[in-house]
């Protein structure tokens, strides 16, 4: 019987150590949200002046600290915005210099194979020119008829084309 409560007590006692661990977790998770929360009412209210709400209720000297802090964030805008376009123009740079040197090559390429082509087309428009003689002939009627082949029989000599 003993033991039993002994063993209870002992149950108990990590029970509650656990319980106090728990609240004090809370405490801490409740202290925060509270400080979250404070600083998102702050950030806030920055913002607002920052957009020039609620100016009126500000001092002098507050209203000169934003104008401060609005002209030093131009300044780093301005700064990114020169180095983004500096990178730009010299990814342009290094395309317009990979693409001259693959414009070079191409008409390297071209003046090698120009004259095969020259020869290969002189050829060719010689074969056009003497498949360009040719022989037709008209025949109206009934085919198979004699008697149209004979009578509407139409002869087309040799037709030659310039070109």
């Amino acid at each position: 019987m003993q033991k039993t409560i002994d063993r209870y007590l002992m149950h108990t006692k990590d029970v509650d150590i656990n319980i106090r661990a728990t609240e004090r977790i809370m405490q801490q998770r409740k202290s925060e949200v509270e400080s979250m929360t404070k600083e998102i009412e702050h950030l806030e209210a920055s913002k607002r002046k920052l957009l020039g709400e609620g100016l009126g209720s500000c001092l002098l000297d507050e209203v000169h600290g934003l104008e401060m802090q609005l002209e030093q964030s131009l300044i780093k805008i301005k700064e990114r915005k020169y180095r983004m376009q500096m990178e730009q123009i010299a990814q342009l740079k290094e395309d317009e210099r990979i693409l001259l040197e693959e414009n070079s090559s191409l008409r390297g390429k071209c003046k090698t194979e120009r004259p095969v082509q020259l020869i290969t087309q002189a050829s060719a428009n010689d074969q056009a020119r003497q498949n360009m003689e040719v022989e037709t002939q008209l025949i109206i009627g009934r085919p198979g008829s004699s008697e149209a082949k004979q009578q509407d029989h139409v002869s087309l000599n040799k037709y030659e084309s310039q070109v």
